[in-house]
């Protein structure tokens, strides 16, 4: 049977359920405020049913209260059925996912964790959309038992995960990670983390959970005191945007020093105000103070760039086309310089001059020449006080035809037309 998500996502159906509420909380009769939460009347673990029907509206501390209360009441059978151990057949991931370089290479250092290697750091520079999300996916699969919590398992590296990301969408998104079935079935786990802001018990009966780097400066204590209780791998999402000596540095220094595996993972290894990045290796070189991405007996650093990543097709070339809009500086003379119209910079960053004819094919060539002509109209009516469309108008009734509908050839007499009948001096 085909488990449906968890998440109601239709905002027609939110939205029908908000109603059917009367835009009260159905347990405290609260006015429900915008982020009111979808609750499962019979929680989904036990039906795997998304059902408007069979749903209602809570406000987020009645929900969190209520599956607190739930979590207490499943029996231990019902536990141990829900984390069982994986068979034989599902532990051979090449033959059953196709991981990315970084991933694949992360989950060799994962087993040789397992076989004793004294690896307490990885740091990982993924390039963005290059598929850092699984990672933590990858790593309680690999290293956290698949029953409930008890400490010293044999074989055993940890018994909880605790992911850091520095947004509340980011949070969810780690839920449904960790929900996906496709990943469920391929990695062979049965681990689930949940979204938590500092509410007490933090795992509430799960494999660990999803916080945000606010949420851990507001109570430090309460995640300093959770992670003394189990032994927790910690994985810090885009962790450059803790800075050296910040404020979240010093909330996280006491997690970062109890945690049994930390994982650092980041699209970038350079901070927007160039300020160092809290937890990050750096050595002195002639050049300054830069990153060291270098191995050690402790430390792994796998990097996943953006051509490795393309060619692995994990993320899609993109093709930026050439904008337009107002601009003003100052230049080295000090002199205040502006342009209504970046195209129309006699210093453009591209000259679509000097493009060599032979190396365009013929269909380069023909927008190269319609931007071409389009550049020159609205360069004429800025110079001329006359309407872009206007002239288009006058192109369209000597020569018959919309500059989109014409070939090559055309387009040429068009340009050389324009350059006779209406010349723009500079």
């Amino acid at each position: 049977m085909v488990k449906e998500s968890r998440f109601l996502r239709s905002k027609r159906l939110r939205a029908s359920l908000w109603y059917a509420a009367d835009g009260k909380c159905q347990l405290c009769g609260c006015d429900m405020p915008s982020n009111w939460h979808a609750d499962h009347i019979v929680r989904w673990a036990e039906t795997h049913r998304t059902n408007v029907h069979e749903m209602q509206g809570l406000c987020p501390q009645c929900h969190y209260t209520k599956t607190a209360q739930e979590n207490r009441k499943m029996t231990t059978a019902k536990q141990l059925n829900l984390f069982s151990e994986p068979s034989h057949q599902q532990l051979n991931l090449s033959q059953q996912i196709n991981l990315r370089k970084h991933q694949a290479e992360f989950l060799e250092i994962c087993k040789l964790i397992k076989a004793g290697q004294p690896i307490k750091k990885i740091l990982m520079l993924v390039t963005p959309g290059g598929g850092k999300s699984l990672i933590p996916v990858i790593g309680a699969a690999q290293l956290i038992p698949n029953q409930p919590f008890q400490r010293g398992l044999y074989g055993s590296i940890a018994d909880a995960i605790c992911w850091i990301v520095p947004k509340l969408n980011l949070q969810k998104q780690g839920e449904e990670n960790f929900d996906d079935a496709f990943f469920k079935q391929h990695l062979a786990h049965q681990h689930r983390v949940m979204a938590n802001n500092n509410e007490p018990n933090p795992c509430k009966g799960m494999s660990g959970y999803v916080a945000t780097y606010q949420a851990i400066a507001a109570n430090p204590d309460l995640h300093a005191q959770e992670f003394r209780r189990k032994r927790y791998i910690l994985v810090l999402d885009e962790f450059h945007h803790v800075k050296e000596g910040g404020v979240w540095h010093r909330f996280l220094q006491p997690l970062v020093d109890q945690a049994v595996l930390l994982i650092l993972v980041t699209g970038t290894h350079v901070r927007g105000d160039c300020q160092q990045i809290a937890f990050m290796p750096y050595k002195q070189t002639p050049a300054g103070v830069t990153p060291n991405l270098s191995n050690t007996e402790n430390t792994i650093v796998l990097e996943y760039t953006r051509s490795q990543a393309l060619r692995e097709r994990a993320i899609v070339p993109l093709h930026f086309e050439w904008g337009d809009g107002e601009a003003e500086w100052i230049d080295e003379t000090g002199q205040i310089l502006e342009t209504c119209n970046l195209r129309l910079e006699q210093k453009e960053i591209i000259n679509i001059e000097n493009f060599p004819r032979e190396s365009l094919t013929p269909s380069e060539e023909l927008n190269i020449m319609r931007e071409k002509i389009e550049n020159y109209v609205r360069r004429y009516g800025i110079k001329n006080g006359k309407e872009p469309k206007l002239l288009n108008g006058e192109i369209f009734n000597y020569f018959g035809k919309y500059r989109k509908e014409m070939a090559l050839e055309e387009l040429r007499k068009v340009w050389a037309w324009l350059q006779k009948n209406y010349p723009v001096t500079d």
